[in-house]
């Protein structure tokens, strides 16, 4: 990284509270878009190496990463709800946890999802409506793509698409 102690002092404002999430925001306030940007890719270029389907994929964790823009969500908010509509793919890039339930008509399936890992694509890749809901549970940090950023990224890389789409088969 260019900027070794900027980089040092971001990596510790994980997994995020209140205080540092305002002391994240007050900083993206105060510099420029050239930094936000390289400060944005910083955080999810780590956290999208912990993901076992991209870590091998390096080309498509830049061109997924240059488009990516960041959230930063409250302890208990809805990201999304089960039967909307998609119009956005998330990845979590901190290391709290948050839920994602889904109730259906036999049982309901609850997770934690983690650092890495990602949550929207079953309705954008099977062009339903979401199957889950997922709600935060600390500070969380998210970074978003639209539905067809990702689609037209990931029409880019067929395997890739093809191993996400397998893994639909589990829901």
């Amino acid at each position: 990284s260019r900027y070794p102690k900027q980089s040092r002092r971001l990596s510790q404002l994980y997994p995020a509270d209140a205080r540092v999430q305002k002391e994240l925001n007050t900083f993206f306030e105060n510099i420029s878009p050239a930094l936000k940007s390289e400060v944005v890719n910083f955080i999810f270029s780590s956290a999208i190496k912990h993901n076992p389907i991209w870590k091998q994929q390096p080309a498509f964790q830049q061109i997924l990463i240059y488009n990516i823009k960041m959230q930063m969500k409250q302890p208990e908010v809805t990201c999304v709800n089960q039967g909307e509509l998609s119009t956005d793919f998330y990845i979590i890039a901190e290391v709290s946890a948050i839920s994602m339930f889904a109730l259906g008509v036999a049982a309901s399936i609850y997770q934690e999802l983690y650092q890495g890992q990602y949550f929207g694509e079953v309705a954008i890749l099977a062009e339903s409506a979401r199957t889950a809901t997922v709600i935060t549970r600390n500070y969380t940090t998210l970074g978003f793509v639209s539905k067809s950023y990702l689609l037209e990224t990931l029409d880019r890389f067929p395997n890739l698409k093809a191993e996400i789409k397998l893994s639909l088969q589990l829901y």
